[in-house]
């Protein structure tokens, strides 16, 4: 249900972006200096209004999106390294595995469907 009325309210928010940005085309002039309005030094135009909110909109989503992948280059590579120690433990079982031959009665590890239900492994 929460799942529900979040996508209901992003859909409302959406179609009244869109009803906003279509009702606001007129062509406007951009001034970023504020001492000289009448012949600014740093200005642009004629822009349509709704241009002028929609593309701070995306460069701050754009600046956003990359803000958090940076902050998550140490999580990725903590996570390679464990992939590579998890890759390097599997394959010392593996050979430590084939180099003790089997004793009698020994549990043999059960793969696929059923490993959940193994029994736990026997001590040396």
């Amino acid at each position: 249900m929460r799942r529900f009325l979040t996508v209901l309210l992003l859909f409302a928010i959406g179609v009244l972006l869109v009803v906003f940005f279509v009702s606001n085309r007129q062509e406007v002039f951009v001034s970023l200096d504020p001492f000289a309005p009448e012949d600014p030094a740093l200005g642009f135009g004629p822009i349509s209004l709704s241009l002028v909110l929609i593309i701070p909109l995306f460069v701050g989503y754009l600046l956003g999106a990359l803000g958090m992948w940076l902050s998550g280059g140490r999580n990725r590579l903590l996570a390679r390294e464990r992939k590579r120690e998890i890759s390097r433990l599997r394959e010392e079982l593996k050979a430590e595995r084939e180099m003790r031959p089997r004793e009698e009665g020994a549990l043999v590890p059960v793969s696929g469907a059923d490993a959940s239900r193994s029994a736990p492994a026997i001590r040396a």
